[in-house]
């Protein structure tokens, strides 16, 4: 029963003229490809934010603890 209404609905929702079908199909293509590329550029700066905070991270493993920061501040103000 369930398949009849669905077919019935997808019967319903193709269109009349197949031209304007396989042009609302490549409009709808043309964004997905669109939303893709700006999905991948995001993507990119993303894995280069998180790089340079790795770089960071480590450049800072290096240095004086926050604590030990602070404590040298205080003593020499």
């Amino acid at each position: 029963m369930l398949g009849l209404f669905f077919s019935g609905v997808v019967l319903a929702a193709e269109p009349k003229d197949p031209e304007r079908y396989m042009q609302e199909l490549l409009a709808v293509e043309k964004r997905l490809d669109a939303k893709l590329q700006a999905l991948d550029e995001k993507l990119k700066r993303l894995e280069q934010l998180e790089a340079a905070q790795a770089a960071t991270a480590s450049q800072s493993e290096h240095a004086l603890p926050e604590k030990d920061v602070q404590t040298a501040l205080a003593q020499a103000g």
